[in-house]
Parts: structure tokens; sequence; C-alpha cells
């Protein structure tokens, strides 16, 4: 990077720095998907089953889910092992100097999808029971009573009142 020393132009310099970091980087990526892609690949395993044996459990709880429901879980479970089976051979003969089979963020998001779908099915709420209520008697109808006739609006109270005589012819 120094063979010209001091009489290298900017633009030399800035694209060496550039190829220097760009092979870096390539190692960068490889050592932190290595170090990080176990952990996540037990994390997915774990939720495939936990997920797996919640769907096919036969406790109260998930006994009001449809058995179509249960099986939707039970696909996506299959679906997610299978995806890490055919991967896991490649991953685990690999050499630490090649390119990661999956990243660990992509492993990271499928968990999480895996979770939020089955979760919603397997969280369905019971339906509430319906209380039979003892049948009432409807009310007799009233029959109309005839409107009685106004009467004339007595003055308001604080109003005085003042009385006349009046003679009538």
């Amino acid at each position: 990077m120094y063979d010209d020393g001091a009489d290298v132009t900017r633009e030399e310099y800035e694209s060496r720095l550039k190829a220097v970091k760009d092979l870096s980087e390539k190692l960068n990526l490889r050592y932190r998907e290595w170090e990080e892609v176990p952990p996540v690949l037990e994390m997915l395993t774990l939720t495939i089953g936990s997920l797996r044996n919640e769907a096919l459990s036969k406790e109260e709880k998930f006994a009001h889910i449809k058995e179509e429901e249960l099986q939707k879980v039970i696909q996506q479970c299959d679906d997610a092992a299978k995806y890490l089976e055919e991967r896991m051979e490649a991953y685990k003969s690999r050499a630490k100097t090649s390119d990661p089979i999956f990243l660990a963020s992509d492993l990271k998001m499928r968990t999480e999808n895996l979770n939020i779908n089955c979760k919603k099915i397997l969280n369905t709420p019971k339906p509430i029971p319906k209380k039979e209520e003892p049948k009432k008697e409807e009310p007799k109808k009233e029959e109309p009573k005839p409107e009685e006739p106004k009467t004339q609006e007595k003055p308001a109270a604080s109003e005085p009142t003042v009385e006349m005589d009046a003679d009538v012819d």
C-alpha cells in the first residue's frame, strides 16, 4: 500500500483501501455467521419441536381448535424441519472459509414467522359458552289509553297572579 510512499495520489490510496475493506468484510461476515448461526439453529429446532408438540397434544386448552387448523400447524413445522434438514448436511460439511449456506438473520426471520403463524392458531380463544336463560313470558301489551284532553297550563309559581273582576254581558 505504501510502495510509492508520499507520492501516491488520493484516488489510488482510496482504491487500495476499498479492496482491503471488501476482502475484510467477507471475512468478517463468514466469522460472524459461523458464530451466530448455531444458537439460532438450535432456537429454530426447539421452536419447531415445541409447536409440533402443542399441536399434537390432547390438552384441554387446545381441544376447541379444529383438527384442520392443528394440521396446518403441523404442516408448517414439517416444512421448516424439511428446510433445515436439506441445508444442515451442507452446513456441517462446509469449510469455515466458504460463504455461509444461510444467514442467522434469515433463520431468525423464519423462526419468528413460524412462531407468529402457529401461535395465531394455537392461541385461539375458547368460544364462550352460551348461558341458557329461563324463558321469560312476554309482557302483556297494554291497550293504548285514550288521550285525556289537555288542560290549560297553570301560570308558573314565580309569576304573580292577578284576579280580575270582569262583567260578562
